[in-house]
């Protein structure tokens, strides 16, 4: 793989083999920490929990729709009724031909994540190899995001943000790599992962758009003195007919999907997600960024690592250097510096929500650790300059790039595994609070409500997928007919919407409902599950409250 960096085309047959070999051995220690690291994850989990599990809800939305799939009732959340309930559809369908395969979810969807962030590590070792051709660099930055806690939790939650993050950054690897430009294989490579990047998660299309850009931008500063028909030529020629080709195509894909499943034409999670619920505020599009959001997004990715949080202001700023040296590498440079921006931005505009220990941040972690490796050597350059050592003469010791690098590099190194540890039982506590609730109440209804049962619930995953009964979903990720009373009445629409359809139980957070809580003439308690203490070690419990209720409908006779 070494043939991916700019100095390999120079080396000899036998310097190529070397070169080969060590990044074989520095991708074994990444992949051998990895592994290490999620066993330190799965050993917290087994011992909060005594078991498997996922720590969202929302893994077993996944779940429930990939097993109608496989069983060939298509995209559904209730059998046969098309929904666009998952915001991933590329995850699902991949979910569902494991399924089909293993007859089961919870291992292979864990291997699966693990898998894929080791994809997204490798992928950061030879882009930072591309950027500085100094392999401990490009292992650093490796193993500091193969250790980085809430990028391992991301791993194993069951969710699509690894497989996204190993979509985009070899897709960015593949178009903009300096001795890979102009190559159309890598070019068609490059497009076809981040076009299937948006069909893993929509922010996937603004991905694509950048990188479009990026390759318009020559083709139309040429236009200004190029004549037409030259111009058309060297269009037809470029990356970027390429690059809207597959824009063209995954937008098309994403649409059909939506509209088949009567989602519209963005599908009914992201209104529904737009939408207060609960005791939240309103977290849809606006027209100008969420400036909160945008301040908690920067201290989010600053804290994965205290050290390297500091440095990555600096690490950007080496990179916009390096490119002004390089032209080389201007494009790579270019790519990651824009995704690592344009995606917070667009939440802030777009969604602007924190949930989940702000997942939908986590894709970019392993950027974050890249440019704080980047700050790291930034700061033995500034202190060193020209120099081979830096000398204290108070110690009367001399200390070389190399060694300052490894040190600062292994405090760095340290800190994150002191958080990792931190972040392994907030896993297993997280699935604990899973487990002691949504699925311990899943299980409750399945062996005490009828097989006809209609549920109405507002944590829809584990309690669906596990009682395997009919579900309304309160909150409306898979029942849009909700979405319009929602939209116009807020959270006192629900009442009218339930009149309406007249299901057997409600399973609620009175929290989230207090106002059906309190309809004793309609609701009639029976069963309830209470979290009186959440394990948490980093973040406060994810629980949509202390107590979820099962209560038995007693509609009036129409």
């Amino acid at each position: 793989m070494s043939a991916l960096t700019t100095y390999v085309g120079k080396l000899s047959w036998t310097d190529r083999a070397e070169s080969v070999w060590r990044d074989v051995l520095a991708l074994g220690l990444v992949g051998l920490l990895s592994v290490s690291v999620v066993a330190l994850f799965l050993g917290e989990q087994h011992r909060l929990v005594g078991s498997l599990g996922m720590p969202l809800d929302d893994a077993w939305i996944h779940f429930r729709i990939a097993e109608n799939l496989a069983n060939g009732l298509g995209f559904s959340y209730n059998p046969g009724i098309p929904t666009s309930a998952s915001t991933s559809p590329a995850w699902t369908a991949l979910l569902a031909v494991v399924y089909r395969v293993t007859g089961q979810f919870i291992v292979p969807v864990m291997a699966l994540g693990v898998c894929f962030a080791l994809a997204s590590d490798i992928a950061v070792y030879f882009i930072a190899m591309a950027l500085r051709p100094d392999r401990r660099i490009a292992l650093a930055a490796a193993v500091l995001a193969a250790v980085t806690g809430r990028w391992v939790w991301a791993s194993l939650s069951g969710m699509e943000t690894t497989l996204f993050t190993a979509l985009t950054l070899w897709g960015i690897l593949l178009l903009f790599l300096p001795d890979g430009r102009g190559r159309r294989g890598h070019t068609i490579a490059g497009a076809a992962l981040i076009s299937l990047a948006g069909l893993v998660r929509p922010e996937g299309f603004l991905l694509l758009a950048i990188a479009l850009g990026m390759s318009l931008a020559p083709i139309l500063r040429q236009a200004r003195v190029a004549p037409r028909a030259e111009l058309a030529s060297g269009l037809l020629r470029s990356e970027a007919l390429v690059l809207l080709i597959a824009l063209v195509a995954a937008v098309a894909l994403r649409m059909a999907y939506t509209l088949m499943t009567s989602g519209g034409l963005l599908g009914n999670t992201f209104t529904a997600q737009s939408l207060p619920q609960g005791s939240s505020g309103y977290t849809g599009p606006r027209l100008l960024p969420d400036l909160w959001y945008l301040r908690s997004a920067v201290e989010s990715l600053r804290t994965d690592n205290f050290l390297l949080g500091l440095l990555i202001p600096l690490g950007m700023l080496s990179c916009l250097r390096s490119a002004l040296r390089n032209p080389g590498v201007r494009s790579l440079v270019s790519a990651c510096l824009l995704s690592f921006v344009a995606l917070p931005l667009f939440y802030s505009v777009i969604s602007p929500n924190l949930r989940h220990h702000e997942r939908y941040l986590m894709p970019l972690i392993p950027l974050a650790v890249l440019f704080g490796i980047l700050g790291i050597q930034f700061i033995v350059e500034q202190v060193l300059g020209d120099r081979l050592q830096f000398r204290i003469p108070s110690l009367k010791v001399s200390i070389s790039a190399a060694t300052l690098f490894i040190v600062i590099a292994t405090l760095a190194l340290g800190d994150s595994l002191f958080d990792t540890r931190r972040w392994a039982i907030q896993y297993g506590g997280d699935t604990r609070n899973i487990e002691a609730v949504n699925v311990r109440m899943g299980e409750w209804l399945r062996d005490n409500t009828p097989e006809n049962a209609y549920l109405a619930v507002n944590d829809i995953g584990a309690i669906a997928f596990i009682s395997d009964r009919r579900i309304l979903d309160t909150v409306g990720i898979a029942e849009p007919e909700i979405l319009p009373v929602l939209a116009k009445q807020g959270r006192q629409g629900v009442l009218t919407y339930l009149q309406a359809r007249r299901p057997d139980y409600l399973v609620i957070w009175p929290e989230w409902y207090p106002e059906l809580a309190a309809r004793t003439d309609l609701f009639t308690p029976v069963y309830s599950v209470r979290m009186d203490e959440p394990v948490t070690a980093v973040r406060a419990s994810m629980l949509g409250g202390r107590e979820m209720v099962v209560y038995q409908a007693h509609w009036p006779q129409p």
